[in-house]
């Protein structure tokens, strides 16, 4: 059979462990976690839209050169629009 007193002083070892693993328990520290960079998005350059000339009308011509554009064998007369 324990004393009085071996019997006390074993309580307080028993307390004592119980401190300690409390103890321990709060020192854990969580690890950070690294943030991540995130990429940049290029920016998609918008394309202008080019605007439609407008096309001048041209004065019919008479004669030969009107009909010259028709007649494939009259090439001398054809013009570049």
């Amino acid at each position: 059979m324990l004393t009085g007193l071996q019997r006390l002083r074993q309580i307080e070892l028993r307390v004592k462990d119980i401190k300690k693993k409390k103890k321990k328990k709060k020192k854990k520290k969580k690890k950070k976690k690294k943030k991540k960079k995130k990429k940049k998005k290029k920016k998609k350059k918008k394309k202008k839209k080019k605007k439609k000339k407008k096309k001048k009308k041209k004065k019919k011509k008479k004669g030969i050169l009107q009909r010259s554009r028709c007649i494939k064998t009259v090439w001398v007369f054809v013009r570049k629009c």
